[in-house]
C-alpha cells in the first residue's frame, strides 16, 4: 500500500486539475451563482475564492465551524444572503497539517464524526433561508490519520441517490481525488427554503470536511477536469454546439485535437470525477455509459491530430437512456493512441444540465 504521505500528494495533484477560471463559470451560470455556496468545516483557514474543487465552483469559502448555531452565510460572490446554517448536536473539529495550498485548506480541517460500529452520533446539518431551486450538492470527507481507514455516510433529505458512502481503507491502485473516496454528490429540489444533510461515521473513523451547494441551471454547460497530451503532443479539446434541451433536439458534444483515423467514443454518467487514470484524469464518476464507437476521421496518414468527434445527444438517445430535463451529464472523450503506453488518451471533462 502507498503511504499516506503518497496517497494525500496524489489527491492535492489531481484535485488541483479541477480548478476552473471563475470567469468561464460565471459566464455560463450567470445570476444563478447568487445562491451558490462554498463551506469548509472546521477550525482553520478556507480555501481562496479562486479555488472551484470538483464542483468547478470558485468563489468566496464560508469558514463554518463543528458547532455552528443559525450561522449566517455569504454566497460565491461574497455577498452577504438570508441563508443560515446550523449543526445538531455541536460537533468536535481537528485538523491535520498533511496537505499544502487550497487543498490542505479544505481537506486538513474537519468535523470528527466519531468511530462505528460504536453508535457514533448522527450530525443532522440544516441550511434554511436558501432560494428554493435545483442543487448539486458535493460533499468532502477526507480521514485524520497516518491510516486512512473508515467511512463516513452522507444523506441528503430529499435527495435523488439516498445514502452515499465516501471514503474507504487504501487499497492498490490509484489513491486520486475519486468520486466514492474523498468527495460524493446527490442532486435536490428545495421548495420550502432549506436544505439538509446528515453526517455519521459508517465505518470506523468518519470526518466531514466541507460541502459546495450548486443549482442546476437547466441548459447549461460547463468544461472542468484536464485533458490529457496525446502521444504528438496535442491537447484534445472538447466543445458544444447549440443547448442541451429536449425539445431543441440539436445538441452535440464534440472532440477536435485528436489523433486522425481513431477509435474512439463518448463516455459519460451522472457524477464528476478526477481519478489519475492511464496517465490522465478519468474526469466522469459512479456508473458509466459508453456511447457506439466513432472514427475520427481527418487527414489520409501519416498520423496527426486533424481528426474529431461528434457526438448527437437526439431524442431517441435520451429516451432510451431515461435522461429527463433537469439531469446532470459528466461526459469526456476517450480515443486510441497507440503509441503511448497506455494505448489511449482523453479530452477533459464536459458537464451540462438537460433542458426541456
Amino acid at each position: 500500500l502507498a503511504p499516506y504521505s503518497m496517497v494525500r500528494v496524489a489527491k492535492e495533484t489531481t484535485m488541483r486539475s479541477l480548478v476552473i477560471g471563475s470567469t468561464v463559470f460565471l459566464a455560463t451560470l450567470g445570476s444563478a451563482l447568487a445562491q451558490g455556496f462554498n463551506i469548509d468545516i472546521g477550525c482553520c483557514t478556507p480555501p481562496s475564492a479562486g479555488y472551484g474543487s470538483i464542483a468547478a465552483q470558485p468563489g468566496t469559502w464560508n469558514l463554518i465551524r463543528a458547532t455552528a448555531n443559525s450561522t449566517a452565510l455569504v454566497d460565491i460572490a461574497g455577498v452577504p444572503s438570508a441563508a443560515t446554517i446550523s449543526c445538531n448536536p455541536p460537533g468536535v473539529e481537528s485538523s491535520l497539517n498533511a496537505l499544502p495550498g487550497a487543498d490542505g485548506a479544505l481537506l486538513n480541517d474537519m468535523q470528527e464524526l466519531g468511530f462505528a460500529p460504536a453508535q457514533p452520533p448522527t450530525y443532522t446539518w440544516t441550511v434554511t433561508g436558501i432560494a428554493n431551486g435545483n442543487y448539486r450538492v458535493t460533499f468532502y470527507s477526507a480521514l485524520n490519520g497516518p491510516v486512512a481507514a473508515g467511512s463516513t455516510e452522507f444523506v441528503l433529505q430529499g435527495g435523488a441517490a439516498g445514502a452515499l458512502i465516501c471514503t474507504g481503507p487504501p487499497v492498490p491502485g490509484f489513491f486520486g481525488f475519486r468520486y466514492g473516496a474523498i468527495f460524493t454528490q446527490d442532486s435536490v429540489t428545495v421548495t420550502n427554503g432549506v436544505l439538509s444533510w446528515t453526517a455519521r461515521a459508517a465505518v470506523d473513523d468518519g470526518a466531514f470536511n466541507g460541502v459546495q451547494i450548486a443549482p442546476i441551471v437547466e441548459g447549461s454547460v460547463l468544461r472542468y477536469c484536464t485533458a490529457k497530451v496525446n502521444s504528438l503532443g496535442c491537447v484534445p479539446a472538447i466543445s458544444w454546439t447549440d443547448t442541451p434541451s429536449i425539445a431543441t433536439n440539436t445538441f452535440r458534444v464534440q472532440a477536435s485535437n485528436v489523433l486522425n483515423n481513431s477509435s474512439g467514443l463518448l463516455l459519460w454518467g451522472h457524477n464528476a470525477n478526477g481519478l489519475p487514470f492511464h496517465g490522465g484524469n478519468l474526469c466522469v464518476g459512479g456508473l458509466k455509459t459508453r456511447t457506439p464507437l466513432q472514427n475520427s476521421g481527418g487527414n489520409a496518414p501519416p498520423v496527426d491530430c486533424s481528426g474529431t468527434y461528434s457526438f448527437h445527444w437526439n431524442l431517441n438517445y435520451v429516451n432510451a437512456h431515461g435522461l429527463a430535463a433537469g439531469d446532470l451529464v459528466y461526459c469526456q472523450y476517450w480515443y486510441r493512441d497507440p503509441a503511448l503506453q497506455s494505448g489511449d488518451g482523453f479530452t477533459r471533462g464536459l458537464m451540462f444540465v438537460l433542458a426541456p
